[in-house]
């Protein structure tokens, strides 16, 4: 390894924080143990619960049903009177017969068609059930960019730590981010990890895995 990334220094540098973060969640359920762009995750049952209900909340604002087109413009964050203003919304198009591509501004019939059916795709998007968010609800789960930030510890800064090492893995196709210097080091790091006596005083989940994420796509 260079001498700047050096696994054991790191973990030495870490110690004392990973133990700090383990004992201020040590009475909640750990289920994540997690190394991902240069930083420690941890995760906990009932952290995963606030974040859930956290996205669920921002999912029901994001499809609300809307009353009116001002609201649909509020939503997209600007004005939209014509028929090249609704580019980035093709996927409506085969909804809405009686918008003319030659039109030139939106009338007030193509308004109320295209709000129509907005809202009866918001309304499916709203279903808790549907297939697409619980397949999600599982990516959140076990994506550390969604945790809150009270369970991540950055490398960045600290000793035993090397940006540089990390930059240079990130530009490495996926194949070769196994071998690289960096992901060995953090594989080493997790192991030592593992091993840290402070793990023993927090209860662990039935479901709790550890892993290096950073060989999966940056």
């Amino acid at each position: 390894m260079s001498q700047a990334l050096n696994a054991d220094v790191l973990y030495r540098t870490i110690d004392p924080l990973f133990t700090s973060l383990i004992h201020a969640h040590q009475h909640e359920s750990l289920y994540a143990l997690v190394i991902d762009q240069g930083a420690l995750f941890i995760h906990t049952e009932a952290g995963w619960q606030r974040t859930w209900k956290a996205y669920q909340r921002w999912w029901a604002d994001e499809h609300v049903h809307l009353e009116d087109w001002a609201s649909f413009e509020d939503s997209q964050g600007r004005r939209l009177n014509t028929w090249n203003d609704l580019e980035t919304l093709s996927a409506l198009f085969p909804l809405l017969p009686s918008i003319s591509g030659n039109a030139t501004h939106l009338r007030v019939s193509d308004k109320a068609a295209v709000l129509s059916a907005v809202n009866t795709a918001r309304q499916a998007l709203r279903q808790p059930q549907s297939v697409e968010q619980l397949a999600l609800k599982q990516h959140l789960r076990h994506c550390p960019e969604s945790w809150e930030a009270q369970y991540m510890l950055p490398f960045y800064g600290l000793d035993g730590f090397e940006e540089a090492a990390y930059q240079h893995h990130c530009q490495q196709t996926n194949r070769m981010r196994w071998k690289s210097e960096y992901y060995c080091a953090m594989e080493t790091l997790l192991t030592r990890l593992l091993s840290a006596p402070v793990l023993a005083k927090i209860k662990s989940s039935e479901a709790f895995y550890a892993l290096v994420m950073e060989a999966e796509g940056v």
